[in-house]
């Protein structure tokens, strides 16, 4: 079997008790039915007590206090592995931030950019991609079920076409998105009518060109705005998730009085500014979407919906960018430089809130059906 892992797999290590925003609270920890029934199975002190945190029926997990995970140490370091007892650790905390997608014929390993030092090491690459040769992972976390061998082929033709296409073109701006959303739509269309040699054609003569970068919106600001204010933000995410809700906040107070237009040009203006301050800034913005393609365009393996994925990922980078701003302003007004390590923390607040809540990700596709489709 081949083991594809990304690029800078290896450069990854935890920061442990080091770790700005650890991977112990802010989200609901599950834990799996094979290491449950070895917490059921144990006789030992350590697993009556993490017994006791269990909850759940159909899936289970940890029945966390106002502070996350019970089993967190003052250190900010997992009780359960300091007392030497991995083996009752969910299969999630083992690999986290590790994503890890087994095909049958193949398993990929990406790494979460929820994960701030992850998001950090994101940030330093100029060129990244799936090169094979990887470790065989412990724990295969989700099985992409399906046997339709010609379909996973496709889509890997798929994702080396628009991957180089959005590398090559000169910018990866608002135009260049249309392009790639074309693109997806008419595909998706051709895979579910099952006309899979008009398929292969397309991805033949994929082009994505682009224009000139001053506009970088790909969606309308307010369909943008519906999403953050009724998906992304919520009356308790003040708790779970504080830094990202003040940036809300501070979204708010730059658009919330703006009609469509004048917030579309505020946008393009500050982060034109942005761009003259910190070049690169819209490269940046580029290999984010080219590391989403990596993470999640193989996953439509299990249910063939292509356009799903496009949707979704040009919504989470326009977030993604518009928060990005906001956080440039804040530090601009402040009079303090927005940091790369300030830029990943702001980074992993928002894929942690934004990409990793099943039930939000369902709300946002919704939305882009009702408002957008």
């Amino acid at each position: 079997m081949v083991h594809r892992v990304i690029s800078f797999y290896r450069e990854f290590s935890c920061l442990g008790a080091d770790c700005p925003q650890t991977c112990c609270r802010g989200w609901k920890i599950l834990v799996d039915d094979a290491t449950y029934a070895r917490i059921c199975a144990d006789p030992s002190e350590t697993a009556i007590r993490i017994n006791k945190k269990v909850a759940g029926r159909k899936e289970h997990y940890i029945r966390q206090g106002a502070g996350g995970c019970p089993f967190q140490t003052r250190e900010g370091l997992c009780g359960i592995q300091t007392a030497g007892r991995e083996d009752l650790m969910s299969a999630i905390c083992l690999e986290y931030p590790r994503r890890i997608l087994d095909f049958g014929v193949m398993t990929e390993t990406t790494l979460e950019l929820a994960c701030p030092y992850v998001a950090e090491l994101f940030l330093q690459q100029e060129e990244f991609s799936m090169t094979a040769g990887g470790p065989a992972p412990h724990h295969k976390m989700w099985k992409v079920e399906n046997d339709d061998a010609a379909f996973l082929a496709l889509l890997e033709e798929v994702r080396e076409a628009v991957i180089g296409q959005i590398k090559g073109c000169s910018c990866f701006d608002a135009a260049a998105m249309n392009e790639c959303y074309g693109f997806f739509r008419r595909l998706h269309e051709s895979v579910v009518r099952d006309r899979m040699d008009e398929a292969k054609d397309m991805v033949a003569a994929l082009k994505i060109v682009g224009e000139n970068g001053e506009k970088m919106l790909f969606y309308p600001m307010e369909l943008t705005d519906k999403v953050i204010a009724y998906q992304i933000d919520s009356p308790r995410m003040g708790r779970k998730h504080p830094q990202l809700k003040q940036l809300l906040r501070r979204y708010y107070h730059y658009f919330n009085q703006l009609t469509q237009q004048e917030a579309e040009a505020f946008f393009n203006g500050a982060l034109a500014e942005m761009e003259q301050e910190l070049p690169q800034t819209k490269e940046k913005y580029r290999r984010y979407f080219i590391y989403y393609l990596y993470e999640m365009l193989l996953a439509a393996y299990e249910d063939y919906h292509l356009l799903k994925v496009a949707l979704l990922g040009l919504m989470y980078l326009q977030i993604y960018m518009l928060i990005d701003v906001v956080a440039y302003l804040d530090c601009k007004k402040e009079k303090k430089p927005y940091t790369p390590k300030e830029q990943a923390f702001v980074l992993s607040n928002v894929e942690r809130r934004m990409r990793h809540n099943t039930a939000l990700t369902r709300g946002i596709l919704e939305r882009l059906r009702k408002d957008f489709l």
